[in-house]
């Protein structure tokens, strides 16, 4: 009797438009970060990091990816534009942000800055 490998099914992941919607805004906020554009991995790990794990976990990967594939699908734009696309076209693990998503993803991040410090504080320089 012969072995039969099975691959491990894929886990689904069962979430609400708002959390399809939450996964591609923190991988815009990412995107932003890294200057627009990434390999996907480098890109999942930072993200990760951000929420503080120390790595990437199968089910977050899965769930990443999955966000992705749904935006360019249209799945949660309702018509507007798609923010992230494959950078190297289909088959592409690169994802960047579209001007779209570059507009959205810097406004994001201007707003989440700290805002500067309006206390002016003269410097003495020592002769």
């Amino acid at each position: 009797m012969a072995l039969v490998k099975t691959r491990p099914t894929a886990r689904k992941s069962v979430k609400t438009a708002a959390q399809w919607a939450a996964l591609v805004d923190e991988i815009i906020d990412v995107l932003s970060e890294l200057g627009g554009a990434s390999h996907r991995d480098p890109a999942m790990l930072r993200l990760a990091a951000r929420r503080g794990a120390r790595q990437l976990s199968d089910q977050l990967r899965d769930d990443l990816i999955q966000a992705i594939e749904r935006h360019r699908m249209g799945l949660d734009r309702d018509g507007a534009e798609p923010m992230v696309c494959l950078a190297f076209g289909e088959g592409s693990h690169r994802w960047a942000l579209t001007p779209e998503g570059r507009r959205y993803g810097y406004e994001r991040l201007r707003e989440s800055a700290p805002a500067p410090s309006t206390v002016y504080r003269p410097v003495s320089v020592a002769a």
